[in-house]
């Protein structure tokens, strides 16, 4: 608030537009952040449903294989066939469910950052709550200096 003739003192000047610097860039980076984590998390989402999607069509060609496998083969082959088709499942269900659990890790770190920002975000209405009580300080500090 400008007092009452229209002139910052140089001290508030300076401290007003420190301040007005400090906000626009907390502002801005945080604005910047939000964006990022935000393409992430989508782009995250996106991931894991393409990858559920793999992975029912992977179990969806697998069960395929076996059936007809069991219905072409004699029982020795069928064993056999089954003893193969089950490792490459389940090195693909292991290969699946590593990317499964580095996605879900990722998707922790994106929660962890976004309760990061709604933090600073309090932080900032915390911080603009204690510049807003001192500018009136101060104002009340210059009308008692005026009337007194």
């Amino acid at each position: 608030m400008l007092p009452h003739h229209g002139v910052w003192p140089k001290g508030q000047l300076c401290y007003h537009q420190i301040e007005t610097h400090l906000k626009d860039k907390f502002d801005a980076d945080l604005e910047r952040e939000k964006r990022k984590l935000d393409a992430e998390c989508l782009r995250l989402e996106k991931d894991k449903r393409s990858i559920e999607k793999e992975k029912e069509r992977v179990k969806e060609a697998v069960d395929r294989g076996i059936r007809d496998g069991i219905a072409a083969e004699r029982k020795s082959l069928s064993n056999q066939l089954r003893k193969e088709l089950q490792d490459e499942t389940s090195a693909q269900m292991t290969s699946m469910q590593e990317e499964l659990n580095r996605k879900s890790e990722q998707f922790k770190a994106f929660n962890k950052a976004k309760s990061e920002i709604e933090r600073l975000k309090r932080e900032k209405e915390e911080l603009e709550s204690t510049v807003q009580a001192k500018e009136v300080a101060s104002q009340m500090d210059c009308e008692l200096n005026e009337t007194g």
